[in-house]
């Protein structure tokens, strides 16, 4: 397990921890390539976020599209941000598709497409959620 502080994140899903926040790919991989930003000091209300944090949330958002766009090419993306879940700001990235994608020999598909997104639950198995890690990681573009 890795510590941002105020949450666990499993080793298999950490991509990187910054300064501010830490970025994870999430579990839950229901939409292939669902990722997780998460600040790294305690804070429930994503209202009580300071502007330096926005501005560098703004920055880890880019990146982690970038990083997916090159690997997953997903249609569209929704941002949302459910704190309730573990009292803390954590900004949920879900790729979007049209059509059908693989991994790890798998296949995935957008069932909602034009819609909200459904709560599913979708486990990978670990050496293909550690890959999806490790594409993510080595496809994140620096920060100048």
């Amino acid at each position: 397990m890795t510590e941002t502080h105020w949450l666990r994140i499993p080793q298999d899903t950490h991509v990187e921890a910054r300064t501010t926040w830490t970025i994870a790919v999430n579990e839950n991989q229901h939409l292939l390539g669902s990722c997780l930003i998460l600040l790294n000091r305690p804070c429930g209300l994503v209202s009580k976020l300071n502007a330096a944090e926005w501005m560098d949330l703004h920055t880890q958002m880019q990146r982690v599209q970038r990083a997916l766009d090159d690997l997953l090419a997903p249609d569209q993306y929704d941002f949302a941000f459910f704190t309730n879940l573990a009292h803390q700001v954590v900004l949920d990235v879900l790729p979007r598709y049209q059509g059908v994608r693989s991994w790890g020999g798998e296949k995935f598909a957008d069932a909602d497409w034009g819609a909200i997104a459904s709560i599913e639950r979708r486990s990978m198995e670990p050496a293909a959620l550690r890959d999806l890690r490790d594409a993510v990681r080595d496809r994140l573009p620096a920060v100048v």
